[in-house]
């Protein structure tokens, strides 16, 4: 197997205003010297002055010295005195020397990802200062002199080591947005009530527990970020945060909503996934404006009727729970395009599921549905269904009426048959009905004409209709762990296929016609009755893995030597005498660069002394070690020695190739597999 390893340079474009193409060449001269591992600090000193010789060149009143590696300011910045916006960001900075108070014009100072761990006071005398970015720093505390810049409006300090909340924050009156996520804050004080101007606050990836009252002071706020902290309730004051359109609270230990929560009539957004709710108000159903609400990882048992007052919703995840049944009401949400329903307890579903018109996405996966109503063939615009892990026994014909469908996955169910209207899913590209009981398939399964993989393992299968060779479009055909005894002649149609998989079967042989399949790349044959096999498997010239372990074969054809892109021949376990003579003289090329193996493992001493006396090595001592028929251990290790093969390379050939190929797994040990 071949790894490939592609790196992608990334380029920065400084972008200067008021002189581009002197900004350009500085990015394509960073870039050349990062890949060259070139650059210098007095390089990079020096385009912090171009920068700043720049500034006096043009109209501009902004400075940008950002990702210049830099451990000091240059003094010549502190001049600038005019500057009304610098950004130092993504450099190596530990501190700012008390000069900064020198930059009285400034409005937006950005000093994001430095490594500073204190601030001089002097930054209080930015007085005009708007924005203040000080996020990916080592801060703890905030001097109180930052408290004199009244007219502030965006502050961020997330990404810092603050353990306790600044108090001096809440003395920003004009403060629209605070971000101070991803900190150690365990405690919010009451004065946060006193940022009555802030619209957005950010607040989560912290160790919050409770939210003081006062949080519903802040009427004018729209987003809310408290996702990632430990809170175990939300206080009622929540209802006077009438203008809220995004609520994070996500990953918290909330037990219980307040019934406040449906006054915040305005919201659109609203995240609750990994919680510990039970329930749900009844009051949920007065957010007519949402559009998501996510409560994914809960232990909710069932839904309020009043869930189906939400006409705006688009997307509803209530994976992970334990809902036994969904209400009536779900049909009333005529807007909907994402259902995820994974992992409950869900045994059927309410006919009123036909009226999701709008529904694209519809996760069924690890519930215990035994039918579908027939219902389900209303969703006219679903592309993709999931089924995994239920106890279905059969399927409505009304599974046909899926026009638009492009994704099915039935396997893990109980399915014995298909109904013939699966053949108008004329635009599903991916059947999964691996681990089932299927015994035939319907003729009509030849109408998928757009079907690119076909999953049929571990099912019950003798025969495979011929209407199979009508999937012309069909990379991936997948059929270990059946009772095939035969394929039939237009299995040779499918001329797009690049993995055969038919392990573990009860084919005799094959036809001609697999000849055929000019792209295959990997034919998997191993545990079958194979006595022989067609000349016509030389025609198979694209192919890299062919996997014969376990069969009858007492000898291959020599047009198997015209396989020369293989790379991967498991023989083991066959009653071979020989092999042909194009393989024997691979095997004595003295060109082994290549990690390849031809055979491993024959258990046949004859065909390993055969393959000795092909070789050039036949006169040697070693010769004499090698097992004879009464070893009980029997290896091809001393004969690779001899031809100079690495005895060491450890090829796994009893694992298919991931070439086209769905792990087989036990569904309960990956939930993630199942949602995107």
């Amino acid at each position: 197997m071949y790894i490939f390893i592609i790196s992608m340079n990334y380029m920065t474009n400084y972008m200067i205003e008021g002189n581009n193409e002197q900004s350009q060449s500085y990015s394509n001269f960073v870039t050349n010297n990062i890949i060259n591992d070139e650059l210098t600090k007095d390089e990079l000193r020096e385009e912090a002055l171009r920068r700043i010789e720049e500034y006096f060149t043009t109209d501009s009143n902004t400075l940008d010295l950002s990702e210049l590696n830099l451990k000091t300011l240059p003094p010549e910045v502190f001049k600038l005195t005019h500057l009304e916006e610098l950004n130092i960001g993504l450099n190596q900075l530990e501190s700012l020397p008390p000069e900064i108070g020198n930059l009285t014009q400034l409005g937006s100072l950005n000093i994001e990802d430095n490594k500073i761990k204190t601030l001089p006071p002097e930054i209080g005398n930015l007085k005009g200062l708007e924005c203040l970015y000080l996020g990916g720093n080592q801060l703890e505390i905030l001097p109180i002199e930052i408290g004199n810049l009244t007219d502030l409006r965006q502050l961020s300090l997330d990404n810092n080591q603050f353990k306790v909340f600044p108090s001096v924050i809440t003395n920003l009156k004009k403060l629209e947005h605070l971000y101070i996520g991803y900190n150690e804050i365990q405690i919010l004080p009451p004065e946060i009530g006193n940022l009555t101007q802030l619209r957005v606050l950010g607040l989560n990836n912290n160790q919050l527990q409770d939210l003081p009252s006062e949080i519903g002071n802040l009427r004018k706020l729209t987003h809310l970020h408290l996702d990632y902290n430990q809170l175990k309730n939300v206080p009622s004051e929540i209802e006077n945060l009438k203008e809220l359109i995004h609520l994070d609270l996500s990953k918290n230990q909330l037990q219980i909503l307040p019934p406040e929560i449906g006054d915040l009539t305005q919201l659109t957004g609203l995240f609750l996934k990994e919680n510990q709710l039970q329930s749900l108000p009844p009051e949920i159903g007065n957010l007519t404006q949402l559009g998501q609400l996510d409560i994914t990882n809960n232990q909710l048992k069932n839904l309020p009727s009043e869930i189906g007052n939400l006409k705006e919703l688009i997307l509803l995840h209530l994976s992970e729970n334990q809902l036994q049944m969904l209400p009536p009401e779900i049909g009333n949400l005529a807007e909907l395009k994402y259902l995820y329903l994974t992992y409950n307890q869900l045994k059927n579903l309410p006919s009123e599921i036909g009226n999701l018109a709008e529904l694209k996405y519809l996760y069924l996966a690890y519930n215990q549905l035994e039918n579908l109503p027939s219902e389900i063939g209303n969703l006219k615009e679903l592309t993709d269904l999931h089924l995994t892990k239920n106890q279905l026994q059969m399927l409505p014909p009304e599974i046909g009426d899926l026009a638009e469908l492009r994704y099915l996955y039935l396997d893990y169910n109980q399915l014995k048959n298909l109904p013939s209207e699966i053949g108008n899913l004329a635009k599903l590209k991916y059947l999964y009905l691996d681990y089932n009981q299927l015994e035939n398939l319907p003729s009509g399964i030849g109408n998928l004409k757009e079907l690119i993989d076909l999953y049929l393992r571990n099912n019950q299968l003798q025969i495979l209709p011929p209407e199979i060779g009508d999937l012309t479009e069909l990379r991936g055909l997948f059929l270990k762990d059946n009772e095939l005894q035969s394929l039939p002649p237009e299995i040779g149609n499918l001329t797009q296929l690049g993995q055969l998989d038919i392990t573990n079967n009860q084919l005799k042989n094959l036809p001609s016609e697999i000849g055929n399949l000019k792209k295959l790349t990997h034919l998997h044959l191993t545990k079958n009755q194979l006595q022989m096999l067609p000349p016509e498997i030389g025609d198979l010239t694209q192919l890299r893995g062919l996997f014969l372990k376990d069969n009858e074969l007492q000898s291959l054809p020599p047009e198997i030597s015209n396989l020369t892109q293989l790379r991967e021949l498991e023989l083991s376990h066959n009653p071979l005498e020989d092999l042909p003579q194009g393989i024997k003289e691979y095997l004595n090329n003295n060109d082994f660069e290549k990690p390849i193996s031809w055979v491993k493992k024959t258990n046949n001493i004859n065909l390993e002394r055969s393959l000795l006396d092909s070789s050039k090595y036949t006169d040697c001592e070693q010769c004499h070690n090698l097992p004879t028929k009464e070893s009980p251990e029997e290896s091809l290790d001393s004969v690779a020695n001899l031809l100079g093969i690495n005895p060491n390379i450890d090829f796994n050939f009893d694992k298919p190739s991931s070439l086209y190929q769905r792990e087989e797994q036990d569904p309960q040990q990956n939930k993630n597999q199942e949602e995107v």
